[in-house]
């Protein structure tokens, strides 16, 4: 592996905009692969965020599409 390709939980959380507790919540449900050292330091390699990244929704509920009703 190449170190610089190699990131931490807080490295993970500012590349996604989230927090380094979702990113862990995340490891824990098998939905971001990581290696945990003994020391308990999850590791995640970038292009496993790269990959999540671009298959993640922006958050919250999806809006109500706007219907075009011109009030006369």
């Amino acid at each position: 592996y190449i170190m610089n390709n190699i990131k931490t939980t807080k490295d993970a959380a500012e590349l996604l905009g989230i927090s380094t507790s979702r990113v862990r919540q995340l490891i824990r449900s098998g939905k971001l692969n990581a290696l945990r050292l003994p020391a308990g330091v999850w590791l995640i390699e970038e292009e496993e965020l790269n990959n999540f990244s671009s298959l993640t929704r922006s958050a919250g509920r999806p809006r109500k599409e706007e219907h075009a009703n011109p009030e006369s």
